[in-house]
């Protein structure tokens, strides 16, 4: 339950509250199980930042709040709309952002572990640091958005779009990242041209039919990766470890045009004997 002085002080608008929080920054504000209708007004640009959020009837529409290290642990945010949102270091493990847009949201150090983002936007989001690892984001668009040394380990990416991202030195080890067939696309293919992937920890990641034209993997470790089918038309995989993938795939890989393969780890094939 809600400690009631702080529901109140909330209650009395936006600068009252922001003045309360600017001038007792050491106080954590409880507001669980608060029912956001009773609040009465817009909640844009309230400072949330540290509070506790769980188990209240969270509202679905804010721009410019904070709520960074916010604790949403396990709540149901499908469908949100949140614009230019600060959760940076928030517990937002096992939250459901299902369909919900997450325009330009600083999720720099959150905890998303478990999360759901099936069909969420986060177009241009950061998630520079953060904990995405057994996420659930099929479909997810990911278009622009910064992830570097994100940890996507285990994480359920089939079908996500990653145009223009940066996965720099992001952690995908055992990540699906295969595509989906779709009705609407013309192309059914995981998108991520041309994504930055350089240094990137894909080891064991699922990347079957994967776009990965004029992606930069530079330094990637591929280890034991499934590659079938994927497109690496114009793609940098300069001194990526490429070990434990069959031969076969190896050379469909390198067939393709203007690919960049200098210094790559690879294992050779085995001479036939006579």
């Amino acid at each position: 339950m809600a400690n009631q002085e702080h529901l109140a002080l909330l209650k009395q608008g936006v600068a009252t509250w922001n003045q309360w929080r600017a001038d007792h920054p050491e106080i954590e504000p409880d507001l669980t199980d608060v029912h956001w209708s009773e609040i009465g007004f817009d909640l844009t640009g309230t400072n949330l930042c540290g509070a506790d959020l769980r188990r209240s009837s969270f509202w679905l529409e804010m721009e410019e709040g904070n709520l960074q290290k916010v604790n949403l642990n396990g709540e149901d945010l499908n469908y949100a709309f949140l614009k230019h949102t600060n959760f940076r270091g928030a517990n937002l493990s096992g939250v459901c952002f299902d369909s919900a847009f997450l325009v330009e949201v600083d999720l720099q150090g959150a905890n998303l572990q478990g999360a759901n983002l099936e069909q969420a936007g986060l177009t241009r989001a950061n998630l520079s640091g953060a904990d995405l690892s057994g996420v659930d984001a099929t479909w997810v668009c990911l278009d622009e958005a910064n992830l570097s040394q994100v940890n996507c380990s285990q994480a359920e990416l089939s079908g996500a779009s990653l145009k223009n991202a940066n996965l720099c030195e992001a952690n995908l080890f055992q990540a699906n990242l295969s595509s989906l067939p779709s009705d609407w696309e013309e192309e059914p293919w995981a998108k991520f041209a041309p994504a930055n992937l350089s240094g990137a920890d894909l080891r064991g990641a699922n990347l079957h039919q994967a776009n990965l034209r004029e992606a930069d993997l530079s330094n990637a470790n591929l280890r034991g990766a499934n590659l079938e089918q994927v497109q690496v038309e114009g793609t940098n995989f300069r001194r990526a470890d490429l070990r434990g993938i069959p031969w076969t795939i190896i050379t469909t890989l390198t067939a393709q045009s203007s690919a960049n393969f200098e210094g790559v780890l690879w294992d050779q094939p085995e001479e036939k004997t006579r």
